[in-house]
C-alpha cells in the first residue's frame, strides 16, 4: 500500500514540471497581462508571421485547460504556416493539434497530424530558412530547432499511444524522444519522457519501474531548474479516501494531500518559493470552492483560469493553500 501510495503522489505532483523562459517552453509562463496583450496583438497585427507566432503562443496557452480555443489557434497557426512555407512551423502545429486531438479522443485526427509532423521534422530539409528561429533554439542552431520539435513529436506519439493503452508502443516512442533528448541535452522533454514512461509502466502494474521511472523525471526537473508544477489529483471512486505525500526539489518540498469526507474534498498543498503550481479540482457548475474557509473569487493570492465543465483551475504562487470543493461526492 505505501508503494501504492507513493506512486500516486508522484504522478500528481510532477505531472508537469516545467523550466526555462524565452524559448520552445515559454507559454508556461505567460502571466495575465502577456496573455491579454496577445490577444490584442492578435486582433489588430497584419502581418503573418507575427499573427502565426501569436496563434502558437495562444494555442498552447489555452492547450490544458480549453481545447476548443486551443485547437482554433493551432489550426490557424498551421494555415499560416502552409501560406508562408514555414516547414518547421508546419511540423510545430501538427504536434501541438496531434496532441490537442488525442486529449480530445479523436485518435484518428491525431494521427493524422502526428504523421504530418514527424515528416517534416524528420526531413533536415526542414533546418532551412526557418523565421524566428530562437523559438526552438535559444542558440539559433538550425539542427537543434528541427530536433527539439521532433522529440516533442516523438513524445506525443507515446502520448496517442498512452491513451489507446498500447505499452509496446508507447515504450518505443518515448525512447525515441529520449534518444533525441539526450543527444541535445533537453533537459525538459527528458523530465516528459521519463514521467511519461512511469505512468506507462504504473498503469501496466509494474510499480517499482514506474517509481524509478518517475523519480528519475523528477531529477531531470530539477537539472531544469523547474519553475511550475501542476497538481491534478487522481481521485477514485472508492478505492482510497486519502492521499498524502511530498516531493524534495531544487526549489524546496512540493507537498499534496487530499482527504475525501462526506461533505467534500479537502485538498492542502505547499507550492516552494520561487515557484508557481496550477491546481485542478473536481468540481461540477455550481460547486462551492473555498480557501483557507473564503470563497476563491475573493483571495487575491488565487488566479482562476479557463476551466471544463467538471473542472476548476487555478495558478497560485508559493505558500500553503487548503481547498475545499463542496460536491465531490456528486463524481462517485
Amino acid at each position: 500500500m505505501k508503494l501504492y501510495l507513493k506512486i500516486l503522489l508522484l504522478l500528481l505532483l510532477p505531472c508537469c514540471l516545467s523550466a526555462q523562459t524565452g524559448t520552445f517552453y515559454d507559454y508556461h509562463y505567460y502571466s495575465q497581462q502577456r496573455v491579454d496583450s496577445l490577444h490584442l496583438l492578435f486582433k489588430n497585427t497584419r502581418n503573418d508571421s507575427v499573427k502565426m507566432a501569436v496563434c502558437r503562443d495562444l494555442g498552447l496557452y489555452h492547450g490544458e485547460s480549453n481545447s476548443d480555443s486551443a485547437f482554433y489557434f493551432q489550426s490557424l497557426q498551421l494555415k499560416i504556416a502552409e501560406k508562408l512555407n514555414q516547414r518547421l512551423w508546419m511540423a510545430d502545429a501538427n504536434e501541438i493539434l496531434g496532441y490537442n486531438q488525442t486529449k480530445r479522443g479523436n485518435y484518428p485526427s491525431a494521427l493524422q497530424h502526428l504523421l504530418a509532423a514527424v515528416k517534416l521534422a524528420e526531413d533536415v530539409g526542414t533546418e532551412k530558412n526557418i523565421w524566428r528561429i530562437t523559438k526552438f533554439s535559444e542558440d539559433g542552431n538550425p539542427q537543434r530547432a528541427r530536433l527539439t520539435s521532433l522529440a516533442n513529436i516523438y513524445n506525443d506519439f507515446g502520448l496517442l499511444y498512452q491513451a489507446i493503452a498500447n505499452l509496446e508502443k508507447q515504450i518505443e516512442w518515448f525512447n525515441k524522444s529520449m534518444s533525441i533528448g539526450k543527444k541535445i541535452n533537453d533537459q525538459i522533454v527528458l523530465s516528459y519522457n521519463y514521467g511519461n514512461l512511469g505512468v506507462a509502466f504504473m498503469n501496466e502494474g509494474k510499480t517499482d519501474t514506474a517509481v524509478q521511472l518517475l523519480n528519475q523525471s523528477i531529477n531531470y526537473a530539477n537539472s531544469a531548474g523547474f519553475k511550475k508544477f501542476i497538481v491534478k489529483p487522481y481521485i477514485p471512486g472508492n478505492d482510497l479516501d486519502w492521499v498524502s505525500a511530498s516531493v524534495n526539489t531544487i526549489h524546496g518540498t512540493i507537498a499534496s494531500s487530499w482527504r475525501k469526507k462526506q461533505e467534500g474534498l479537502h485538498l492542502d498543498i505547499k507550492v516552494p518559493s520561487n515557484t508557481t503550481a496550477i491546481v485542478y479540482l473536481p468540481a461540477s457548475p455550481g460547486a462551492i470552492i473555498t480557501e483557507g474557509g473564503n470563497q476563491v473569487s475573493q483571495t487575491k493570492r488565487i488566479r482562476s483560469l479557463p476551466s471544463g465543465s467538471n473542472e476548476s483551475i487555478f495558478e497560485v504562487g508559493s505558500g500553503s493553500y487548503s481547498f475545499f470543493v463542496s460536491d465531490i461526492s456528486k463524481r462517485k
